[in-house]
């Protein structure tokens, strides 16, 4: 996990990993669950400042054993959601870089780190190799939310059969003061994503009106 961790740098071009990764860069790593890959990239670009969340207590409490016993003084834990931390000044349209990785899908992703980058600034969410129409569906809460269209950069560390995909998305634009929704909606409720009901409805309305129905 230490080397796919690292990906996150080899999917940067080079203007882009220097912005991210050097002196007083920040990196927020949002679903950070054991740390990955914001604790592995904190020990290898040490120079940047690294902040990793999480909403269980558990994860948020052995990762702040493990950041004291390396010293890692330039790296914070906090536990909490990313719905609400995005509300605070300290954080909201601050960092360089925000990485995820398979936490959740593309549209709701795209809520969740668009307001934690700064304009300029990247949301970098790692995937599977196949990602092509999940990027597509999250379209429209990119744009929304201030950013250019996403790039899908394939890349692989090591031997594995199937490389993974970064989904990058540079902030062009500050987010509207009304995302992200509150807590659970954007899991919820994707953006651009229509309700399962709703989509199945007009699917078949679409359907009985090219029938003649």
């Amino acid at each position: 996990m230490f080397l796919r961790s690292l990906e996150v740098s080899a999917a940067l071009e080079p203007a882009e990993r220097g912005r991210s990764f050097g002196e007083n860069s920040r990196l927020l790593d949002l679903g950070t669950g054991a740390g990955i890959p914001g604790l592995p990239l904190a020990i290898v670009f040490p120079l940047m400042h690294v902040t990793l969340l999480d909403s269980t207590r558990k994860k948020t409490d052995f990762l702040s054993i493990v950041v004291e016993a390396l010293g890692l003084e330039q790296v914070q834990v906090i536990h909490g959601r990313a719905e609400e931390l995005a509300r605070n000044n300290e954080h909201r349209e601050t960092y360089d870089l925000v990485t995820s990785r398979a936490v959740a899908g593309l549209p709701e992703l795209a809520e969740l780190t668009l307001p934690f980058c700064k304009i300029g600034g990247i949301s970098l969410a790692l995937k599977g190799s196949d990602v092509r129409e999940e990027a597509r569906s999250a379209a429209i809460a990119a744009g929304q939310l201030g950013a250019s269209t996403a790039q899908l950069r394939s890349i692989t560390i090591g031997s594995r059969a199937e490389p993974d995909t970064a989904v990058v998305w540079r902030k062009v634009s500050s987010t509207p003061a009304q995302f992200p929704r509150r807590t659970g909606i954007p899991h919820k409720r994707p953006l651009g994503v229509p309700a399962p009901v709703k989509a199945k409805a007009e699917s078949e309305a679409t359907g009985k009106t090219e029938s003649g129905a």
